[in-house]
C-alpha cells in the first residue's frame, strides 16, 4: 500500500476534525487548493479510509450515560456475548479483537444492570466505565485529530479533544423542538446503501437540506469522523501498529481531568478515547508514538502511576480488530 503524500495527511487532518463551513474555510485550513481538497476527500471516503457519521445529542434522545466496556472474555462465552451485544439496540459500537471486546453503549435507564451483573462470570477480566454524557466525563471520544496531527505531520492538534456532547464549556444546550423522524433520517443517512458494514460516506457537495442543517445548527446532531485504523495507509513509512488499550482505578486526589491534563503536557500524548467515572478511567492510545514525541516527555507509565491503581494494559494489532458494529448511531433512533 503506498504512503500517503503530504498533501493527502494535512486533508485527512481536516477532515477529523470535522470542522464546520464551507469547503473554502477547510481548503484554506488544509492548505491546499479546493480542487485538491475535494480530490483527497472523495478518495478517502470512497477508499474506505475515513468514515463520516452524524451523532444524536444524548440529551435529546433520552440518554443519561454513556457505558464503555473493555473485557478478555472466557474462550467458551466469547460467541455468545458477542451476539448479545449486537442485539441491544443502545450499542452502537463493538470491536473484536484476538483477546478482547470493546464495546460503546448509550443508554437510556439503568434497568440493566442486574443482568449485566450476572455476566461477570463470562469474563476474565472487564473494565467499565459509565460517565454521565453531560458531565464533561467523556473527554475525547473517538477523536484521533490529535494523533494524527502529533503522528503523521508532527504538529500539535488544532481541535483536539473533541468529547461528548462535543460543546465547548459555556455553549448551550440543544435549543428548538424537532421532528424524531428528521433526525433519524439524519443519522441513518452516512449509511444508506453502504452495505452490511456501515461504510459509507456523505456525499457533501450538495450539503443537507434545511430540515437536517437546522438539526445541526441547533445541537440536536455533531459530524464525526473517524479513520479505519486498518485501510488508512502509512506516511513516511511509518504505519500504526496497534491500540493500546489501558485502564486503572483513582488513587486518593485523583480525577480525571487533571489526569488528562497531565498525559497531554508532561507526556505531550493524545488518547483517541478517554473517559472516567467515579472509580475508574479507560484510555485509549494508538502506537508507536512518533520518535518526536520521545525526547523530553515523561513516559506515560509513570504520570499514570501517580493517579491511579490497579494499572492494567492491553495491546492489540490495528489488522486484528474486527468492528462489528462500526458507530452505529442509527441504532439508537429506530
Amino acid at each position: 500500500m503506498r504512503d500517503l503524500s503530504e498533501t493527502q495527511a494535512r486533508v485527512i487532518r481536516e477532515l477529523l476534525v470535522s470542522r464546520p463551513g464551507s469547503d473554502r474555510v477547510k481548503c484554506a485550513a488544509a492548505g491546499v487548493p479546493r480542487s485538491t481538497f475535494q480530490q483527497v476527500r472523495k478518495l478517502a471516503y470512497s477508499a474506505g479510509w475515513i468514515v463520516r457519521r452524524y451523532i444524536p445529542d444524548p440529551s435529546s434522545i433520552g440518554v443519561d450515560r454513556i457505558r464503555v466496556e473493555i473485557g478478555q472474555p472466557f474462550a467458551e462465552k466469547r460467541a455468545n456475548l458477542l451476539g448479545d451485544l449486537v442485539r441491544r439496540a443502545e450499542v452502537v459500537l463493538v470491536w473484536d479483537c484476538p483477546s478482547t471486546i470493546v464495546s460503546v453503549s448509550f443508554e437510556r435507564s439503568r434497568s440493566e444492570d442486574g443482568e449485566r451483573a450476572k455476566e461477570d462470570t463470562s469474563w476474565s477480566r472487564r473494565w467499565v466505565v459509565t460517565p454521565s454524557p453531560s458531565g464533561g466525563e467523556v473527554v475525547a471520544y473517538f477523536d484521533y485529530e490529535g494523533a494524527w496531527s502529533r503522528w503523521a505531520l508532527g504538529e500539535a492538534p488544532k481541535a483536539y479533544p473533541r468529547g461528548m456532547p462535543p460543546r465547548q464549556d459555556g455553549s448551550p444546550s440543544p435549543s428548538k423542538r424537532f421532528r424524531a423522524e428528521d433526525l433519524a433520517d439524519l443519522v441513518r443517512r452516512p449509511i444508506l446503501g453502504s452495505g452490511d458494514d456501515g461504510g459509507g460516506f456523505w456525499p457533501f457537495g450538495g450539503g443537507l437540506p434545511s430540515r437536517l442543517q437546522s438539526l445541526v445548527d441547533n445541537l440536536h446532531a455533531f459530524p464525526w469522523t473517524v479513520p479505519d485504523l486498518a485501510k488508512i495507509p502509512g506516511f513516511a513509512r511509518r504505519e500504526i501498529a496497534s491500540v493500546v488499550l489501558t485502564s486503572g482505578t483513582w488513587a486518593s486526589g485523583s480525577d480525571g481531568r487533571g489526569l488528562f491534563q497531565q498525559l497531554v503536557s508532561r507526556c505531550r500524548a493524545t488518547p483517541f478515547l478517554y473517559a472516567f467515572d467515579a472509580k475508574r478511567v479507560v484510555m485509549g492510545f494508538l502506537a508507536p508514538a512518533p520518535t518526536t514525541l520521545m525526547v523530553g516527555r515523561t513516559h506515560i507509565t509513570a504520570v499514570l502511576a501517580e493517579s491511579l491503581r490497579e494499572i492494567e494494559v492491553i495491546r492489540e494489532p490495528i489488522g486484528s480488530i474486527s468492528p462489528v458494529i462500526n458507530h452505529r448511531y442509527d441504532r439508537l433512533v429506530g
